[in-house]
């Protein structure tokens, strides 16, 4: 009797809908950006496995984000470094562009855990939601163990912190005028009122 190795399936996820899809990892990912399959103005991320469309940045966003990365690098200790907009790969299965991460000078991008990141930036204009719900979520599961979103049109941010198991035990929704300093990089503290965004 002739027997067959077993097939090797590769390796899935589950949509929303709940029907499995082919798993993808972010160096899938680097092949088909280097295949020419996305456009030079299109933003993709990829979570859990699944090619996620980002929606465009606006002005505001873009403003928002050009300020607040002047303030973070001249603040910033010599021991850290500012990743803006890092082509992010904290697992196979994830590849993710956020504003900014603030992670130890010792790091080596673009592959390290979420363990590293001392903190995490969303600057969210048309994302607001996706950044406070699913961003949210998976950044407590990679470890991440602070994560801000930062909301372009008001300049509030929802802090999230106490990273409990894969999930955040405190949650704070500040306003402009308040100052807030990151646990991890406290020489950090800033008040948003004070970047002249208006």
């Amino acid at each position: 009797m002739l027997f067959r190795s077993p097939i090797s399936l590769p390796a899935t996820t589950r949509a929303a809908d709940g029907w499995p899809r082919k798993a993808w990892t972010h160096r899938d990912l680097d092949r088909m950006a280097a295949a020419g399959l996305f456009g030079p103005d299109e933003h993709v991320e990829l979570i859990d496995g699944e090619i996620v469309p980002m929606p465009a940045k606006g002005n505001r966003h873009e403003r928002v984000r050009l300020l607040s990365n002047t303030w973070l690098t001249d603040h910033l200790g010599k021991d850290k470094m500012v990743l803006p907009e890092a082509g992010w790969r904290p697992a196979e299965r994830y590849y993710l562009e956020p504003d900014f991460l603030i992670v130890p000078r010792s790091v080596v991008p673009p592959e390290f855990p979420g363990s590293d990141v001392l903190l995490a930036i969303e600057i969210a204009d048309t994302s607001l939601d996706f950044d406070r719900t699913i961003k949210r979520d998976r950044y407590a599961a990679l470890g991440v163990r602070e994560y801000w979103v930062i909301y372009a049109w008001q300049l509030t941010t929802r802090v999230h912190r106490q990273l409990t198991g894969d999930v955040y035990a405190a949650i704070d929704d500040l306003p402009p005028t308040a100052r807030i300093a990151p646990s991890l990089v406290p020489e950090l503290g800033l008040r948003l009122a004070d970047l002249g965004l208006g």
